[in-house]
């Protein structure tokens, strides 16, 4: 993509620092949805995780006779957590289920539902 401004000079500058990040938020833990549609411990995911952050810079114009003008421009962004459908044996489907405890349990399965601890 490329723009062009089209018009009449007229002696001001801008100028932009560089960007600050801070602020920085680590994601919740995966939220994992059992199926017994994928292999037992397979992960299909749908959404990756992010961390959430803050970032901010500032942007400069002076004028020919010396006035500025300033503006900090600022971003939030949430921090996003793994969404991943995961295989269970069939007919093990639990009522209510934890990331953790599926970990625990069907992580460490190998292929054929046996458990490889």
């Amino acid at each position: 993509m490329a723009f062009e401004f089209w018009g009449t000079k007229d002696g001001r500058q801008a100028e932009q620092t560089t960007s600050t990040v801070y602020n920085i938020v680590k994601p919740e833990e995966p939220l994992l949805t059992p199926t017994e549609d994928l292999p037992v411990g397979q992960k299909r995911c749908s959404e990756s995780a992010h961390n959430g952050a803050d970032a901010k810079f500032t942007y400069t114009v002076t004028y020919p006779d010396n006035k500025q003008v300033v503006k900090e421009f600022k971003s939030h962004y949430k921090p996003w957590r793994e969404v991943c459908l995961i295989g269970v044996p069939k007919g093990t489907l639990p009522p209510e289920v934890t990331a953790s405890s599926l970990e625990d349990e069907f992580l460490s399965s190998d292929a054929s539902g046996a458990n490889a601890r």
